[in-house]
Parts: structure tokens; sequence; C-alpha cells
């Protein structure tokens, strides 16, 4: 948006804190401002999940932030660029890959010394969302973007070690899981339609479930780091196999398996941890952003530390030297040979674990980890454009 009679940029900032700071340049220094513009829209990229009523809690709220500036906000043609402070999906970016750091924004075409910045007027959103939750409502759709992606990365390249075991998908807790993820998403929906998540979405039920298999997993590790620790510098391939086939009854050809159901049930609790953690938040609207990070952090850390676990075990695992087993102290040769292979396929396994576990070091250049785009559209209604 540019000022009347300027062709200067312009982007209002909505204040996210508890101070009684008003300059906008100030909000944005102590990280206690998101920053919002809006410009023609040039009609590229790609929709992000389905389309926003104009009436939704976000939709309205950043239409209602423009407007209020006394900017010319067009009914359709529009693009809606919101810039959250640097770092805000960090902490579920750790859990969901066990260490990832979101890229952040050098400020090219974003805040330089030629843009005019603007308070933003309190009474733009009497009648709305407070500021606060509009920059929650955006955090939860850059969290769920980028934490969605992330996870379907890494449980595709999980998923390619255990397809090497040939393993299948046990119904029970892949049904839970699915059931799980969908819950999530519509849940999502609701809560930026509505700014809440209504019980017929049934995402406590859902939740329960995912955590019983989120326990459950935890305890496996627990019972595979035991496992790993009790390795000898070199140690019997045929034996680590069956200790680790022994935790928790599972059987060898159920280990690839099992990891990914663990590594998929902490990304989904990660992600339900961010939604619910919103929605109380945005029942009491004078709390800052700040408070939200107080309650999500320490759970988020909690899962990321999980998923920081499973790949060192993996990586001790890869390391560790596999020897086949002999019978009256000597190798059977046919035997010691297919074992060999085992052993080898065993360590590759542990080392793509390893590495499909490993945190990202950046994104691509183009995408921005803490920014959202929307663009009216025609019937009323905001697409959310993925990142490109």
């Amino acid at each position: 948006m540019s000022s009347a009679g300027s062709s200067q940029p312009t982007a209002v900032v909505l204040p996210l804190g508890d101070s009684t700071a008003s300059d906008p340049w100030e909000l944005l220094a102590r990280g206690e401002g998101a920053i919002l513009r809006s410009e023609p829209s040039p009609g590229t990229g790609t929709d992000w999940r389905k389309p926003l009523r104009a009436t939704s809690a976000l939709a309205d709220g950043v239409a209602k932030a423009v407007a209020g500036t006394g900017q010319a906000v067009t009914a359709t043609g529009q693009r809606f660029i919101l810039q959250m402070p640097s770092g805000s999906t960090d902490s579920l970016m750790e859990a969901v890959s066990g260490g990832y750091r979101a890229m952040t924004t050098n400020g090219a075409g974003r805040i330089t010394g030629q843009v005019r910045l603007l308070p933003m007027n309190p009474a733009a959103l009497a009648k709305s969302m407070s500021p606060v939750g509009v920059g929650l409502l955006a955090l939860t759709v850059a969290a769920e973007m980028l934490g969605g992606d992330e996870q379907t990365r890494t449980l595709g390249e999980v998923k390619k070690g255990v397809d090497r075991l040939a393993v299948r998908l046990e119904l029970d807790d892949e049904a839970e899981l699915r059931t799980a993820e969908q819950t999530i998403e519509t849940a999502h929906a609701a809560l930026l339609d509505g700014a809440s998540i209504p019980e017929s979405v049934g995402l406590g039920a859902a939740m329960r479930d995912l955590q019983v298999i989120r326990n459950r997993s935890v305890a496996l590790l627990d019972g595979w780091e035991q496992v790993a620790r009790e390795c000898a510098a070199t140690t019997s391939g045929s034996a680590l196999r069956e200790k680790l086939g022994n935790v928790g009854s599972l059987g060898w050809d159920s280990f690839g398996l099992a990891v990914h159901t663990a590594y998929r049930a902490i990304a989904l609790d990660s992600r339900r941890t961010v939604l619910t953690a919103t929605e109380a938040q945005l029942r009491n609207p004078g709390a800052p952003l700040a408070a939200f990070r107080a309650t999500v952090d320490a759970d988020l850390a909690a899962r990321a530390e999980e998923v920081r676990r499973m790949r060192m075990l993996f990586t001790r695992l890869a390391s560790t030297p596999l020897t086949a087993s002999t019978f009256s102290g000597r190798f059977l040769p046919a035997f010691a040979s297919d074992e060999a292979a085992e052993n080898g396929r065993s360590q590759a396994l542990f080392a793509h674990l390893s590495a499909a576990l490993a945190p990202q070091v950046a994104l691509p250049t183009s995408v921005e980890a803490d920014t959202i785009t929307m663009d009216s559209r025609p019937d009323g209604t905001m697409r959310l454009i993925r990142p490109v």
C-alpha cells in the first residue's frame, strides 16, 4: 500500500506485545510488531488448502487493519503480506525436525529507509480480532505450512529406509495417525474462520489416540537407547537386531516402521500443541504474543529433544561395527556371508534414518519462514499463497 499523494510504499505495524510503545520502529526493534502491507496482486502463486471466507477471523482482521490506516483496500486483486517477528516459527520447526532453524529474511523489499511505517489505528480492529489475535492466526498458518511440509519431507526420507525392510503398515496405527492429521487440518481451518475449534471437530478424541501412540513410541525409544548403551565396541549384528526387535516385542522386521510411526506422532503432536495453545490464547485477547511463546516453547522443546534422541541413537548404531556370528570358534562361510550382507543393510538403515532426521540447515532463499501471503478473489474469499 502507498500513502495518498505519494508513491512511497507504506506498511502498518501491528502491536503484538504489552508495552506502551506506539512508534512502529520501536515495536519492531523490541520484536513486538508484525509488518502488514498490501499491494496489487500479481495473480501468481499456488493456493494452500482452502480459501478463507471474507468474514473469517483472519481475513477480516487483516483487511480491517489495512483499511484502518486510511489506505484503499480493493475488494479483489489485492495481495496482503504479513511478516511476523523473525524466528516466530523456530520452536515448532525444531520439534518437527529436531533442531531446524528457520531462515530469517534479509529485509530486501521489506523494511528499508524508503518504506514508511504506520502505527495501527486501535479503532480499526475495535469490532474485530485484536492485533495479537491476527498475529497468532498468521503464525499458525506459517507454522502449519512449514511444519506440514517438513513432516512430509522427513517421513518420505524415513519411509525410503523402511521400504528396504519390506514391512507392511500396521493398519490400526496408520488409521489413527491419518485421522489425527486430518483432524488437525480441520481444526486449523475452523480456527482461521471463527477463532475457535468447535467440539464437533473431534480434536480431543483424535489427540488422545495420538498421545497413546506417542507415549508408546517414547517407551520404545527408551528401550532402543538401552540396547545401544549396552553394545560393546563391536557387536554381533544378529544379536543387535534381535535385541532391538525384542523392545516392545515388535520384532526386527517392524523396527523401521516403529521409527516412522514415532516420528510422525511427535510431528503431529507438535502441530497440535501450536493449535490448542493458539485457541487458548485467543480467549485472552489482552495477552501479548510473548505469553503464547512461553506456553508452547517448553512443550515443543520436549518434542524436539525426542527427535534429537532418535537421530543420535541411529548415528551411534550406524557407527557401531557389526560382526558375523561364529560356530565353535569358526565362521560358517555361507552363513557368515549372508549375515555380513544383512549387517551392511542394517547399518545402511541406521545411517539413512540418522540422515533423514537431521535438522535442515536452511530453506531455499525464496521462502520467508515467518511470513504469510493472502490474495483477495472476485468471489470475496482470500487465498492463502504457498511460499515459492
